[in-house]
């Protein structure tokens, strides 16, 4: 008998490009989940999406979300981002380290 020790990646059957950098994304599960990516413009790794044309253009295989060339998230990266506080920036704060 086997178990099942890891849960299987959602799949994206639709992705929707919404007001103030929100993507709505419809599950296979039957699931809608609004992602709000306007709180993390800021950091390198989603900074390409400030720009609207680069926001607006996005499709997804059922596994990934992809901006153009510009950038790719994993469905399983699209749902932790949903969970997970975005990392706090104050402009011109000093680092800790």
């Amino acid at each position: 008998m086997s178990s099942r020790s890891e849960m299987q990646p959602p799949t994206i059957l639709r992705v929707m490009p919404l007001e103030g950098f929100r993507l709505r994304l419809e599950l296979g599960s039957g699931s809608v989940l609004d992602l709000d990516m306007s709180n993390r413009l800021d950091t390198i790794r989603f900074c390409p999406l400030r720009e609207p044309e680069v926001f607006q253009s996005v499709t997804t295989d059922g596994r990934r979300l992809y901006f153009g060339r510009a950038l790719e998230i994993t469905a399983e990266e699209a749902m932790s981002l949903a969970m997970v506080p975005p990392p706090r920036y104050v402009p011109g704060g000093e680092k800790s380290g």
